[in-house]
């Protein structure tokens, strides 16, 4: 019994002393290094859609602590080449914005992004086009899909043949055509960009449906996702939309930058004002400085309804 008195006499002791000014100050100064601001550039084209024109956002890294603001990049020379070859002379538009003209662009060989700043430096990335896949069969029934969060609605499928021997990566999206009056009548046709969710287990649900072709190399593959039901679907509020007419499935080819990067931009915004979470490495495969150039090439199959 007197041991025992003791050894809480000796423990009550040790906390009283524990509580010192010190002994809790848990704070270590770290010197940072000086930060050289680098240039940051965003890039993605889609070799289909290149009558819409091709833009590069640049832009340039601050320090962790720095207060300073972004200085806008408007002095930039951004050019496209194809296989060494000059294709494109992007012009500054806005907002860090730069844009220019493509002409065709050709599955399998390499562009490769060069962006030069008086200020910031040089900085150039290299892909190569994927080969168009296309879409084999596409159907729509509606009311007939469960996504694998318990939500019901329409189902789409798609399918297509993998090329066998090398790695693919895919984005499977969905957009509804429709008619409407605009006010003006300049045009009476628009899209729709129909949410869709996994059905198949093998979707990777980031910004979009993103799919690689592990399981299924060189096989012929059906994917199968969820869309709202049409009769939820809200248009636009202010004019007067008529039903969705014909629904267009599109499977994108994408590099494995493309899918890389867009893994980790989806795991770092998940991770968003989480104290817990993992820290998440962007993945970027620009050479001189920081960001991402992707290129993607999309096939079209059309479904009236």
């Amino acid at each position: 019994m007197q041991n025992i008195k003791y050894l809480i006499y000796i423990v009550f002791s040790f906390l009283l002393i524990s509580c010192g000014e010190d002994f809790f100050d848990s704070i270590t100064e770290i010197e940072l290094p000086e930060h050289e601001p680098q240039l940051a550039v965003r890039g993605t084209i889609n070799a289909t859609y290149l009558d819409y024109g091709s833009w590069i956002r640049v832009g340039h890294t601050l320090g962790i602590l720095d207060t300073n603001k972004f200085e806008e990049i408007k002095d930039a020379t951004v050019q496209l080449y194809e296989e060494n070859v000059l294709k494109s002379t992007y012009e500054y538009a806005e907002n860090t914005w730069y844009v220019g003209e493509v002409a065709e662009m050709k599955e399998g060989k390499n562009y490769t992004l060069k962006v030069d700043s008086p200020t910031y430096g040089s900085i150039e990335a290299t892909q190569q086009l994927p080969k168009k896949v296309s879409v084999m069969a596409a159907t729509y029934e509606a009311n007939a899909a469960v996504d694998r969060y318990g939500e019901r609605g329409d189902e789409i499928t798609v399918q297509f043949q993998d090329p066998a021997g090398e790695k693919n990566y895919y984005i499977i999206s969905v957009t509804g055509t429709y008619r409407f009056e605009s006010p003006d009548t300049s045009f009476v046709w628009d899209n729709y960009g129909l949410y869709a969710s996994p059905v198949d287990p093998l979707l990777e649900h980031l910004n979009q449906l993103y799919l690689t072709d592990s399981s299924f190399d060189g096989d012929t593959y059906t994917s199968r996702v969820r869309i709202e039901p049409m009769e939820k679907i809200v248009y636009r509020e202010e004019i007067e939309s008529q039903p969705i007419e014909s629904i267009t499935v599109r499977l994108t080819s994408i590099t494995k930058d493309y899918y890389l990067s867009q893994k980790t931009i989806s795991a770092f915004r998940d991770n968003d004002d989480n104290p817990f979470a993992e820290p998440v490495v962007l993945h970027e495969n620009v050479e001189g400085g920081t960001g991402f150039f992707r290129l993607s090439i999309t096939d079209e199959f059309p479904i009236d309804l």
